[in-house]
């Protein structure tokens, strides 16, 4: 308990042909750890990494559809609370059956968003553009076209006067102020300068022809309606959401599983004819496994176990009673021993909440951490959240029990 669990390294070297098998049970049991082979120049001839299963691709390309769907849907696989397991052979018929349809739906709300929220955007932008505009009784193809005048619109700190022959509007109800001032073209320098020492900002023209007020209700009427269609694919995506949530982190977990085992042969090394692997199994079941793996290959494998020096970078698992496993969050923030170091946990499950009922020692707080601690359990749905929430828990009887004393 004081020290990590006690690893073995293992060298696995076998046909080619054996290698699902491998895999399979070597994942069955769950207690493989994988050394990765890195080629070097020094590197045996022939020896080189190896190559996915067959499957890996297809595993993959379904696994970055569920996870597409998860995003559109706003499903996050590691804070849902699974109600249920789903059998691995009935997840595998949805994936073949349910994925296909629930992806076309979710595209389909995907891309219809997508539209509509460049819609409202664009009509956002005209309705922006044009507000300035609806002080001024204008119609905006009034604004262009001239040969002999030039057209100034825009904002400006205060009215002014103008000195040349002119046509003006100002309004100060448009934050900012508004104005529009039309002269001829050779008064047009003077003008400008008259307009700038207002500190006068020009502003584009929409490029539409009406009232600009008219034009404004028809853009505002626009971003309404596209706001109403997002909301509506919004709300279906909501629906898809509480009605496959369950199904899709199934197949999520499921195709990830598909993909790392598919995948492992790349962290082997192969020749033409066999393949070779390192790894570390717990050794308490390392004659279980080597017992596995020859029975299902019928005694074509080579198992042997490798000795541990000083340079070795061996895995460090946990081995603590289970109430002192909620501390081991607490002593990974920090750093997790390493394999020749003494393992702290067991210390700091015991000391801390002892040390924080010392130090608080109040019923009435004690009673508020715990009660937090359970409340928040319906929040905190992941493993790291819920070691911590046991944590708290601990600390608050153990300020309840010191305050009772």
């Amino acid at each position: 308990m004081l020290r990590p669990e006690q690893m073995r390294r293992l060298l696995i070297a076998a046909p080619k042909g054996e290698i699902d098998a491998i895999i399979e049970e070597l994942y069955r049991h769950n207690v493989y750890h994988i050394e990765d082979f890195v080629p070097e120049i020094e590197s045996p001839e022939g020896l080189s990494i190896g190559h996915p299963l067959p499957g890996a691709s297809d595993a993959a390309s379904a696994l970055i559809k569920v996870r597409a769907i998860e995003n559109a849907c706003g499903i996050d696989p590691d804070s849902v609370e699974i109600k249920e397991k789903i059998p691995a052979s009935r997840v595998r018929a949805m994936i073949e059956t349910d994925l296909p349809v629930i992806q076309k739906q979710v595209e389909g709300l995907v891309s219809t968003r997508a539209k509509l929220e460049a819609s409202r955007k664009e009509h956002e932008q005209r309705v922006k553009e044009l507000k300035p505009f609806v002080a001024i009784p204008l119609d905006l193809e009034l604004y262009r076209g001239y040969e002999r005048f030039t057209v100034f619109a825009g904002h400006i700190s205060h009215d002014i006067a103008i000195a040349v022959p002119h046509e003006k509007y100002f309004s100060d109800t448009v934050d900012g102020n508004m104005i529009v001032v039309v002269v001829p073209n050779e008064h047009r320098e003077e003008v400008e300068r008259t307009l700038l020492d207002a500190r006068f900002q020009a502003i584009p023209v929409p490029n539409e022809t009406g009232s600009p007020a008219e034009r404004l209700k028809v853009h505002t009427r626009d971003v309404e309606e596209a706001s109403r269609g997002i909301a509506e694919a919004n709300q279906k995506l909501a629906e898809i959401r509480d009605r496959h949530t369950d199904s899709l982190v199934a197949c999520d977990e499921l195709l990830t599983a598909d993909v790392e085992r598919a995948e492992a042969p790349l962290r082997f090394a192969t020749t033409e004819e066999t393949f070779i692997s390192e790894g570390w199994v717990p050794e308490d079941q390392a004659d279980r496994i080597r017992d596995a793996l020859e029975r299902v290959t019928g005694g074509r494998i080579y198992i042997e176990e490798l000795e541990i020096d000083d340079t070795s970078r061996v895995p460090v698992e946990y081995d603590n009673p289970s109430f002192a496993s909620p501390t081991e969050v607490l002593i990974d923030i920090y750093s997790r021993p390493l394999y020749s170091e003494v393992d702290p946990t067991l210390m700091v499950a015991i000391v801390f909440p002892i040390f924080f009922g010392l130090i608080l020692g109040d019923v009435g707080y004690g009673a508020i951490l715990l009660i937090l601690s359970l409340g928040l359990r319906k929040f905190f749905t992941g493993e790291g959240g819920r070691m911590l929430l046991k944590v708290l828990s601990y600390a608050g009887i153990s300020s309840i029990v010191f305050g009772v004393l």
